[in-house]
């Protein structure tokens, strides 16, 4: 390479580059054009974060464990046991156990004992009652 091709090489990177009038609007333009994108992204992204928040809040709003009242009312009653030998709480609250309103024998066997006022391990006498609670939906 010659001198004077580097010399005008030299004088050509370090002069600042100058642009007319219309080289700037059309960058001003480009610019203005990115940053409308940039907020339509943003806008986008923060309405569908909206929509997802609100679509999840009403799912789990319209769900409950409330129950329907004109299902049907149950009523507790209760009953009198006659106890033979070798009858326990236990065998007694297995043979006599509603499911629909207990969820385990031991339930059971804890109401049956507070509403004799015994204990649940207590035994108990042949000939004797043993009062026990049950559910039923008929009015008596």
């Amino acid at each position: 390479m010659s001198d004077a091709m580097r010399a005008t090489m030299e004088i050509y990177n370090n002069q600042s580059v100058i642009y007319d009038k219309s080289r700037i609007r059309s960058i001003k333009n480009r610019e203005r054009r990115e940053k409308q994108l940039r907020r339509r992204i943003i806008t986008f992204v923060i309405m569908i974060s909206v929509v997802v928040f609100i679509s999840i809040f009403l799912s789990f709003s319209f769900m409950s464990d409330a129950k329907n009242n004109g299902e049907h009312k149950d009523n507790r009653y209760y009953s009198c046991v006659s106890i033979k030998a070798g009858d326990t709480i236990w065998s007694i609250a297995e043979q006599n156990m509603d499911l629909m309103h207990y969820n385990n024998v031991e339930s059971y066997v804890r109401d049956i004992a507070s509403v004799n006022k015994i204990r649940t391990d207590s035994e108990l006498i042949s000939g004797t009652s043993l009062i026990i609670p049950y559910y039923s939906d008929e009015e008596k």
